[in-house]
């Protein structure tokens, strides 16, 4: 099919064209005050079709990713870019591999109560360091990526990249009185891309409040400096 769109990009005396196809899936949670405020999840798919003639690009998207809705892109693309001979050219595609990487437990296939479970652990263990924990906040999102790009030189290759993030913030009465408080925020952010695992790399914004206490157990101690450590 991929191959098909091609030819029509070409059709029209294109010297090159390229089609981009992507596919995202998405969730984003909120949590603050012991309670979900928002919970929004997504999907965007859609192709997108490049044909170059000299001097001249033209481009066109879609949504409707089957043949006929590529070969319309295909032809919009076309004359965008100022062809007007007829010219047939057949496009043969090889196959590129990429050294995606092994997800587990892809994000998007994950409960969306599993991931708010997460947030209400990371609440529990922050108001769990004592009463001076007056505020404490949480988010998660994450994002699956997975995109394909074929071309009338013959490539075709495929890549996927998964990202998560998890950030908690907490407000407590600092060292100096009661009207003295202190914010500290911890994030924890996963990025795959083209390697053998989840690559995920910590970030503290702030060292009294560790993000590699924010692991799936949440149970190791954190150094005690400030008053917002979070197991």
């Amino acid at each position: 099919m991929l191959a098909r769109t091609l030819t029509v990009a070409l059709r029209s005396g294109g010297d090159f064209a390229e089609v981009f196809a992507e596919d995202r899936a998405s969730t984003n949670v909120t949590f603050d005050d012991g309670r979900v405020e928002d919970l929004v999840s997504g999907r965007q798919r859609g192709a997108g079709v490049r044909v170059v003639r000299g001097e001249s690009t033209g481009y066109a998207h879609t949504a409707d990713l089957t043949e006929a809705g590529l070969r319309d892109a295909a032809s919009a693309a076309a004359a965008a870019a100022r062809g007007s001979a007829d010219h047939t050219r057949v496009v043969s595609l090889e196959r590129h591999a990429v050294d995606t990487p092994t997800i587990a437990q892809p994000p998007d296939t994950i409960a969306k109560q599993t991931k708010v479970a997460v947030l209400e652990r990371a609440d529990a263990a922050a108001r769990g360091r004592g009463s001076a924990v007056q505020q404490v906040g949480a988010s998660y999102a994450d994002g699956r990526r997975r995109i394909l790009v074929a071309n009338s030189d013959g490539l075709l290759v495929e890549d996927e990249q998964t990202r998560t993030r998890l950030s908690v913030s907490c407000v407590a009465v600092g060292d100096r009185g009661a009207g003295a408080h202190r914010r500290v925020r911890a994030l924890r952010r996963g990025v795959a891309r083209g390697r053998g695992d989840h690559g995920r790399r910590p970030r503290a914004h702030d060292a009294r409040c560790p993000s590699r206490a924010l692991g799936p157990d949440a149970r190791r101690a954190a150094p005690r400096r400030g008053r917002c450590a979070v197991p």
